[in-house]
């Protein structure tokens, strides 16, 4: 019996294991062992809630953070794998 096996993998993130997702995917070289990249409300572009807390992973959560700067900075590199964000307003 042989079972059905890949090296590649499909990568579902909730919040902010979305963007830590996304770092791994553009700058450790996740893109190469991935296929499919499905976020539920990760905030893409920040979020106004990441004020609140002064904690240095929060922090990078807020709009224009240079984290999210770096990340969004070239997208096109995702459009090496299917990538579906849930979201809602």
């Amino acid at each position: 019996m042989t079972l059905w096996r890949s090296d590649r993998i499909d990568l579902i993130a909730f919040s902010m294991g979305g963007l830590i997702s996304r770092y791994y995917l553009q700058r450790l070289g996740g893109l190469a062992k991935t296929d499919r990249f499905i976020t539920i409300a990760t905030p893409h572009h920040g979020t106004l809630a990441a004020y609140f807390l002064p904690f240095p992973g929060i922090k990078q959560m807020r709009p224009n953070s240079l984290f999210l700067i770096d990340l969004n900075g070239n997208l096109e590199q995702m459009q090496e794998l299917v990538f579906v964000s849930y979201y809602s307003l």
